[in-house]
């Protein structure tokens, strides 16, 4: 029996895999910086560095609270994440 070809794919299916190797890069992309941003922060609370903790604290929030808002992560996630940063901070500040 002879070998088949292949079937030609449809320009919507090359579409969409172009469309979905984009969308996979900019995913990757963000929750990277998420990922480097939580790592900063943590960084600072190991120096003690109340003010620059606290400062940057509100930088990382609002980078989560916008990756749940555009679909990046899932709101219960970042709410998990500020919270766990937040006590972190907070137990910085409180400390003697």
């Amino acid at each position: 029996m002879p070998a088949r070809k292949p079937p030609k794919r449809k320009p919507s299916v090359l579409k969409r895999q172009r469309q979905n190797l984009k969308k996979r890069a900019q995913n990757t992309r963000f929750l990277s910086e998420l990922k480097t941003y939580s790592k900063k922060l943590r960084e600072l609370v190991a120096k003690g560095d109340k003010e620059k903790a606290l400062e940057f604290l509100r930088q990382v929030q609002k980078k989560f609270d916008k990756a749940a808002q555009n679909g990046y992560i899932k709101v219960k996630n970042a709410s998990r994440h500020i919270s766990r940063l937040t006590v972190l901070v907070n137990g910085l500040i409180n400390k003697k």
